[in-house]
Formats: C-alpha cells, sequence, structure tokens
C-alpha cells in the first residue's frame, strides 16, 4: 500500500510474511538523479538502535530501483498533536523535551564521530504509543559540519546555517529550542531583534530560562552539551512534581583509602539513574583521579563535554581549577575519598544538614579513629555509616564498638553492575534518607 512519494522516491506499507509485522519500504529510482542524502540516511541509521530512531532493516537493489526497508511508524507528528491539544500542560512538554534530549545525547556520545540532526521541527518528530521518535535524517551529519545548507527549514534553523559557521551539538539545542518555542507560543520564534510574546500561564518562569539560553543567537552561549540541558529539564521535572523528591546532595566519606567509597558512590549514582533516567550524577570531589584509572580498565566508558558515561552512571572526574564543568543534575554524590577537612568545609555552604555516607571495612585497628571522627560529622551532616563487607559477625561487631545501626553493602569486583542485591540493599537504604 502506497504511503506517499516526493521527489526522486515513493514509500510503501508491507507486510512480513511470517513475523506479520509491518515495514515501511522506500523505493528510490535510479532512473532520476537520487539526492545524496537518501541513501546516506540510510548508511548513517543503519547501526544505530534507539527507541527514538527508526531501525533500519535491510538496503537492497535492483536495476531500477533502490530499496530501503524500515520500521514502520505509525502516530502522529507534534504539528498535528499540538495542533488538536491546543492547550498542554508545562507537564507534557518536558516529558517530551526530555525524550528528545535522550535522543539528540545517544546521537552525539556516537564514536568514532558524533552524529549532528540539523533538521529540528514538528513534522520529524513523531509521537508513537507515548514515545517520541525521530524521523528524516538527511540533513545529519557526522561530526561538525560547515559549509553553508541547502533545503533547511528557516523557521527553526540555527542563525549559524546562514553564515557558514560550524554545526555542532549547539545547533540541535538552539532548534529543539525553536520546536518547543513553537509548541509552546504557538508561533515561530521571532528572534533576538524582534519582540517576545508574552510568557504564557502554561510555562514557568524556571522553563522560560531554560528556553531563552537555548536560542541565543551566539553558540556560546546556549547549553554547551545536551547532557547539561537535559540534566536542567529533569531538576525542573522534579522540582515541579507533588510528594516526595530527591535530596539535593549526598556526601560520601572513607574512613581511609581503598575502603571502598568511590565503588560504593559509583554503585548508588547507577542504581538512582536506572530508577530515574539522569537523576543523579557522581562528582570526584577527592585527588586520587580513580575515576580516570577506571576508564582504563572499562573500554566502554563514553566521555563528552568532561562527563563520563557508562551504562547508568554519569560522573564528573576531578579536574582541578582550570578546567570546571556545570553540574546541573537534580542530586549529586559528592565523593570526598578521605578529604575530611574539605568535606568540612563543603557542609558551612549548605543550607541544611546533607546525607553523609561513611565508608568502612573491617580493618579493627581503624575503628578507634573513625568513631572519633564520626563525632565531629554527625554534628553537620545526616550520618549512615555503610560496612564494605557481608559479613554479618564483622557488623555486629562494629555495631557495638560504635554503639549505631551499620549498613552492610555487598562487595563485588565491578562498581557498575547492578546485581539483585546492590539493588536490594540500595532500596532499604532509600528508607533512611535518600529520599525525603
Amino acid at each position: 500500500m502506497p504511503l506517499g512519494s516526493g521527489g526522486s522516491s515513493k514509500v510503501y506499507l508491507a507486510e512480513h510474511n511470517k513475523l506479520k509485522d509491518y515495514r515501511a519500504i522506500k523505493c528510490i529510482s535510479k532512473t532520476r538523479s537520487t539526492p545524496p542524502s537518501l541513501l546516506q540516511e540510510a548508511d548513517l541509521l543503519k547501526n544505530l538502535r534507539h527507541p527514538g530512531i527508526p531501525i533500519i532493516y535491510d538496503v537492497e537493489e535492483d536495476n531500477e530501483y533502490y530499496y530501503i526497508v524500515e520500521e514502520y511508524v505509525q502516530g502522529l507528528s507534534l504539528l498535528r498533536y499540538f495542533e488538536e491539544e491546543q492547550e498542554v500542560s508545562q507537564e507534557v512538554i518536558l516529558d517530551f523535551a526530555i525524550q528528545l534530549c535522550d535522543i539528540l545525547d545517544y546521537l552525539h556520545l556516537q564514536k568514532p564521530q558524533p552524529i549532528f540532526y540539523l533538521d529540528l521541527k514538528p513534522e520529524h518528530i513523531i509521537l508513537s504509543g507515548g514515545q517520541l521518535k525521530l524521523i528524516d535524517f538527511g540533513m545529519a551529519t557526522i561530526g561538525c559540519r560547515k559549509e553553508n545548507t541547502v533545503g533547511f527549514t528557516c523557521e527553526f534553523a540555527a542563525p549559524e546555517k546562514y553564515s557558514g559557521k560550524d554545526m555542532d551539538c549547539r545547533t540541535d539545542i538552539y532548534e529543539l529550542g525553536s520546536v518547543l518555542f513553537y509548541l509552546i507560543f504557538h508561533q515561530y520564534y521571532p528572534g533576538k531583534s524582534k519582540k517576545y510574546p508574552p510568557r504564557r500561564k502554561v510555562i514557568s518562569k524556571k522553563l522560560e530560562k531554560i528556553l531563552i539560553k537555548m536560542l541565543q543567537e551566539n553558540p556560546n552561549k546556549r547549553y554547551q552539551s545536551i547532557q547539561a540541558l537535559r540534566m536542567d529539564l529533569l531538576k525542573l521535572k522534579h522540582h515541579g512534581s507533588e510528594g516526595r523528591h530527591l535530596k539535593k546532595d549526598i556526601f560520601i566519606m572513607g574512613c581511609a583509602p581503598r575502603v571502598g567509597t568511590t565503588h560504593i558512590a559509583i554503585s548508588l549514582v547507577s542504581y538512582l539513574n536506572k530508577q530515574q533516567s539522569d537523576s543523579a550524577v557522581y562528582v570526584e570531589e577527592n585527588s586520587s583521579g580513580l575515576l580516570r584509572m577506571l576508564m582504563e580498565t572499562f573500554m566502554d566508558i563514553k566521555e563528552s563535554g568532561g562527563i563520563i558515561f557508562f551504562d547508568h552512571f554519569v560522573g564528573i572526574p576531578q579536574y582541578g581549577e582550570s578546567f570546571q564543568v556545570e553540574v546541573n543534575a537534580p542530586l549529586q554524590v559528592k565523593d570526598y575519598g578521605t578529604q575530611r577537612l574539605r568535606l568540612c568545609m563543603s557542609a558551612k555552604d549548605e543550607a541544611e544538614r546533607e546525607l553523609l555516607i561513611y565508608v568502612m571495612d573491617g580493618s579493627c585497628w581503624l575503628w578507634s579513629k573513625a568513631a572519633e571522627e564520626l563525632k565531629e560529622l554527625e554534628e553537620m551532616f545526616e550520618v549512615k555509616v555503610v560496612l564494605n563487607s557481608e559479613d554479618a559477625v564483622l557488623k555486629k561487631r562494629l555495631e557495638n564498638y560504635l554503639k549505631k545501626d551499620v549498613l552492610s553493602f555487598n562487595r563485588q569486583s565491578n562498581p557498575f553492575y547492578l546485581s539483585k542485591q546492590r539493588v536490594q540493599f540500595w532500596e532499604s537504604f532509600k528508607k533512611g534518607g535518600i529520599v525525603n
């Protein structure tokens, strides 16, 4: 069944004989001049696997046509959706924006070079069963693009498309801002020099502030990564939700080197992000350099804009004063290692007592020093002691010595792996301070 046609191609709906599943088949004529973008798009998408990106199943050809077999995406474009809905809540807008950030983040983190979409507009975004899908990758490019582009939609285009300047992740950020502006105000973004419409009641001042930053004419004044934007959106989403919410910061410190402080901090961040995507970020507030060492051990770890990503983990190494990374996550897990003085100085800046995880192991000769340290720390923090061992006898001895409850952590070699035991540990720990 024909789905549509345009230029040198036609699209048909087909059913897989065995799987009884629908596919879209794009037929591109060889007799006419074939736009390179049609085949480049298939080549670009063939190895990508993300719920927000259509799957390319196969590419074939005969004497007359190229055939691109891809996922059939059913649903409404965001243009149609917002035309029908008219008034949409900020919660829905945030959900859509975060989903789009997730798709763009996946593209921007591709190796060996990032993929930039460079043609965001409501017609290219399909709402399919609650999941947004990005279609039409004809303008997408691998790595930065500098030459002037043709065929782009000027109403949503970033200023650098007209000037021949570099187009990169910040171009996608601007164009996402243009799309959100259109969906919120039902008009195209008028640009810096024209009158800005009054803020609609449906959005808060905080969302408007995020939008203004996305739409800066100068790319250097926009968000510098999609992760930073997504963290601000998530922070706003959590702040606006009713009921319990995450604490702002969780501090973590060990009674001595090599007791497992960083290991436990990584596990916590991984758990929180598995429960709620991008709800937490690990911040290395010590000079051990352990996060960099882990990058050499786990080869699949990715880095973008100074932020490290691995499975559910998001972390920022200690770079020193010369290089600072903006942190916008709703919750920061700050690893101070054994640097108690630095930890205490940070506590003085906090308006309320934050949660401190104090890590110990079976080194009994350190318990006296740890007990004295805990007395001081408990005056500034809400302290939870974690024993990096499942030895029940050792746990009981430590509880008797400290005269306080101790939580027993499931020690494993891989800090990123969330075993059933670790998930159960963090679930029980959750009741003791992570959630207000």
